[in-house]
């Protein structure tokens, strides 16, 4: 094909017969069921799983989709190794369930709540938050609430806790009880208090009896806008956040 133009014949070789690629399918989030069967405690007690998962497929490399699977389960795990100890030396019958909520889904990152808690005979505090997110890209997890941000512990917590103290309802750690300490470097480690992405910050939850208060206080949480927590996160964190939020004026 001649295309001429400007006095000069430019020649364009043409392949009408060649296609581009497909574009590669999209990756699949999905709730899987999580189910274990009831097995023994050391005292005589039973232990079983109920509840759901968030799973991932649909990569070029299974390995990316294994990596993620495992790293999006690993928080329930560890709560679950936690329980059982707790447990080890009661009799009865307890289970474990779990009940999730995607909080963010961009093209790079899922972040993911876990609502977990126990049945049986147990008393209050045992129902509690975990929360995972993850890179869809190369797999990387940020498996605890520290791995999300770049300020090192304790430092961490200092920053963090009057942030989240600002946005919790009547400004309190638990309404029932005194002022007492916040969050510590060890909580956002063990992951006992939970961080996730939303679209518009971090959310932060905990059970009162995680924090020292008594169980009466329950599960709190608190947003936190990205504006004010940006300095705090890693900045491949922000980069792959809905932040700073633009608006686009439509054309007169």
């Amino acid at each position: 094909m001649v295309v001429a133009g400007g006095g000069a014949a430019v020649y364009v070789t043409s392949h009408p017969g060649k296609r581009k690629p497909p574009p590669p399918a999209p990756i699949a989030i999905r709730l899987a069921a999580l189910s274990e069967p009831r097995s023994a405690l050391p005292a005589g007690g039973t232990w079983a799983v109920d509840g759901q998962v968030v799973t991932v497929s649909g990569h070029k490399d299974p390995a990316v989709d294994t990596t993620l699977n495992a790293a999006l389960r690993a928080p329930l795990d560890q709560r679950w190794t936690e329980v059982r100890s707790l447990l080890g030396g009661q009799p009865g019958a307890y289970t474990g369930t779990v009940r999730p909520t995607i909080l963010l889904r961009v093209p790079k990152l899922l972040s993911v709540r876990y609502d977990v808690d126990v049945q049986g005979q147990v008393g209050t505090g045992w129902d509690q938050a975990r929360a995972v997110t993850v890179d869809l890209d190369t797999g990387t997890a940020y498996a605890r609430p520290v791995d999300l941000f770049r300020t090192p512990s304790p430092a961490l917590s200092s920053a963090l806790s009057p942030k989240v103290l600002a946005h919790l309802p009547g400004h309190r750690w638990c309404p029932r009880e005194p002022a007492g300490p916040g969050i510590t470097a060890r909580q956002l480690t063990s992951g006992e208090v939970a961080v996730a992405l939303t679209p518009s910050g971090i959310r932060v939850s905990y059970q009162g009896a995680a924090l020292g208060y008594s169980g009466a206080c329950g599960n709190r949480g608190a947003d936190v806008p990205y504006g004010e927590v940006a300095s705090l996160l890693k900045p491949q964190v922000m980069a792959a956040v809905p932040y700073p939020v633009t608006s686009v004026r439509p054309t007169p």
